[in-house]
């Protein structure tokens, strides 16, 4: 699925490597009182992966990669945050509709588990 104002692209190869962004997701389980916690040991466990992702840049040697962490919590109970899952899947680009889909697949997917 296309997202809006970009380029279509069949085959990732076909985008030029300056023009490429780096999306690294995340999907964690967290208490669901306390997500903040999960939040903060998701960026710190990324933090050196990201910085070597940016200084190897693909976009030439005055360019930095831009790359991005998507970290999207999801409460062991099944709890959907608006702020940490919501927005998160948003910001992948994901149409609303489909991202409130997608949240009561995971809301289910959790009570189960």
């Amino acid at each position: 699925m296309p997202i809006e104002g970009r380029g279509r692209h069949l085959d990732p190869k076909q985008i030029l490597t300056r023009d490429r962004d780096i999306h690294l997701v995340d999907f964690k389980f967290c208490p669901d009182i306390y997500p903040q916690q999960t939040l903060e040991e998701a960026h710190n466990q990324h933090q050196p992966p990201i910085q070597r992702l940016r200084t190897r840049s693909l976009r030439g040697i005055s360019r930095s990669n831009k790359v991005t962490l998507h970290v999207i919590l999801l409460g062991v109970g099944g709890t959907i945050y608006n702020q940490y899952t919501i927005t998160p899947l948003l910001n992948l680009g994901i149409p609303t509709h489909k991202v409130h889909q997608l949240a009561t697949k995971l809301h289910c997917h959790a009570i189960k588990s």
